[in-house]
């Protein structure tokens, strides 16, 4: 089971958090002037996904993936654990073309090898270091030999905008969400936004399980993509 990195998801639930951000998940690329799109388009362009390649979406949140890679003719496979991310997923307007699986990516139920391509966006940053090995392991065993992979995250700390990003996060996005919908779920993103993920720590258990592996920044310097192949 994927275990919680930050104290605030250890004490309310993963689920639970990615449960009250669900109903407004959509709003993250608009209230992000369009960086979160840019920064999976720029991971899905990475990917090079040809028709009718498998492409596991692992932590697919609400399936803001699925258009990119349908468009791509990609056959799309999205994984999610929290209980109303996975239930609009599954209410996506393209979901009668996606094959939708509520549980833990670490622990899923795909068979060995049977994935071309495999995304995920944003996910790494609710991981706890001691977690990257498994999730290591999954990628060599779901991977076709030749299979390649990406992870999109948000990495604010080394922006050149860093100070305004983080106040823009941490005050005016929460103001513009509940001016919006009344409700506030984006109060949590500020201390996503700013943990710093450990990409060597990232990288290393992605190497030991043969996988290479390059990191680039993205979105303008708001993020970094790690992608690589099974070797």
């Amino acid at each position: 089971m994927i275990t919680a990195s930050l104290p605030f998801l250890s004490a309310i639930g993963a689920g639970n958090i990615f449960d009250e951000l669900a109903p407004d998940y959509w709003l993250s690329d608009y209230l992000s002037f369009g960086i979160t799109n840019r920064l999976r388009s720029q991971a899905l362009h990475l990917l090079d996904i040809k028709p009718e390649q498998t492409v596991c979406d692992a932590m697919c949140g609400t399936g803001n993936n699925f258009d990119q890679i349908l468009s791509r003719k990609g056959k799309v496979i999205g994984i999610e654990y929290a209980d109303k991310m996975a239930c609009l997923a599954a209410n996506h307007p393209q979901a009668s073309k996606v094959t939708i699986l509520q549980e833990d990516f670490l622990q899923t139920s795909l068979p060995d090898h049977s994935v071309d391509k495999l995304i995920c966006s944003f996910g790494l940053k609710s991981m706890d270091t001691a977690d990257f090995p498994a999730l290591s392991c999954q990628l060599k065993r779901l991977l076709v030999p030749g299979g390649t992979f990406a992870f999109a995250e948000i990495d604010i700390n080394s922006s050149w905008m860093k100070g305004p990003a983080l106040f823009y996060i941490r005050y005016l996005m929460p103001f513009l969400n509940r001016c919006i919908t009344n409700n506030n779920p984006h109060r949590y993103l500020y201390q996503f936004a700013s943990k710093k993920l450990d990409t060597s720590a990232v990288t290393a258990a992605l190497r030991k399980n043969g996988l290479s592996v390059a990191i680039k920044r993205a979105a303008f310097g708001h993020g970094i993509i790690i992608s690589g192949q099974s070797i």
